[in-house]
């Protein structure tokens, strides 16, 4: 059986979300009224929206973002949903030419994500920077700094430029994914072409994901400081091993303590949804030549230390 687009999207999602990390939602981790249930119902419902290939970028984010927010009741995996989408999209244009039974090269799915992006209309475009500008709502309701850039006059990527500093999201839709394509999903293939386990893969990942980029969603609700913090103290898990080492796990508990303090947890939301669109762009390439089972067969198991 081969898996739709649709469904490696969410099935991206929900490994992100059962994979543990540091801060990050997840099976008995909540934040506030979200919790791991919930970003598994929220994938259920956006991925539908992910069926349709031929929908322009704007409706299909759009209708993402309103079913996840009918099934769950709230607004969640806002910056994975618009991530995730491009990607989508680009993923639908590549098996319509090649078929799904070669790998995409990742410069072409790269190129793919791009040239939607470029070709985004006006009105298309409009609808996504609303969707942007309500995932970057603060708890008390007030619009964070991040868009404070942008010009909507501009075509789509070109606004994003404005944000990009102080956004993930806004970063990757202005560069081309160069995070995705840079840094998470070489990161993850080269872990797992070693042999690794896809869970400890993973799990690594996110942890030099977070090292090389400082998590801007808790930039934005803790300050710059408490970002470039943890950002600094999974360099040194990174440093000492990361997974694979007993003092790098060490680290790894030490920064766990910190962002998961009950006085005051700062999930690392835009590295979780970043992991999500670079675990999404994996299972695309990998599926095409490794059944599934294959996948699963490997997804945990004793790894060194």
């Amino acid at each position: 059986m081969t898996l739709s687009v649709a469904m490696v999207a969410e099935l991206a999602c929900f490994i992100e979300v059962i994979c543990p990390k540091p801060g990050n939602i997840g099976p008995g981790k909540p934040y506030g009224q979200i919790n791991e249930m919930s970003l598994l119902v929220s994938a259920m419902g956006f991925s539908e929206a992910f069926r349709d290939a031929e929908a322009p970028l704007g409706r299909v984010v759009t209708r993402a973002a309103q079913a996840s927010k009918n099934l769950v009741g709230r607004e969640t995996s806002r910056g994975t949903i618009l991530l995730l989408s491009p990607l989508v999209k680009a993923a639908h244009e590549i098996r319509k030419k090649k078929g799904h039974l070669l790998a995409p090269r990742a410069s072409d799915f790269r190129a793919a994500a791009g040239d939607i992006l470029s070709d985004i209309k006006d009105w298309d475009a409009s609808s996504i920077l609303d969707i942007f500008r309500s995932a970057q709502t603060t708890p008390g309701g007030s619009e964070n700094s991040g868009s404070d850039g942008m010009d909507d006059g501009l075509p789509l990527a070109e606004s994003m430029k404005g944000a990009m500093s102080g956004d993930s999201v806004a970063r990757e839709y202005a560069t081309g994914y160069e995070i995705t394509f840079g840094i998470t999903v070489p990161c993850l293939e080269t872990l797992w072409n070693k042999g690794h386990a896809l869970k400890r893969s993973i799990q690594q990942t996110a942890l030099v994901l977070l090292s090389e980029v400082p998590d801007t969603e808790i930039a934005r609700h803790f300050g710059e400081d408490e970002s470039i913090g943890a950002s600094e103290m999974a360099g040194r898990a990174v440093m000492s091993g990361g997974y694979f080492s007993a003092e790098g796990r060490r680290v790894i508990k030490a920064l766990r303590a910190h962002l998961e303090d009950p006085e005051k947890p700062m999930p690392p939301t835009a590295t979780a949804d970043l992991t999500a669109a670079g675990v999404f762009v994996f299972l695309e390439r990998t599926l095409s030549a490794t059944p599934l089972s294959k996948l699963l067969e490997r997804w945990d198991y004793m790894e060194e230390g």
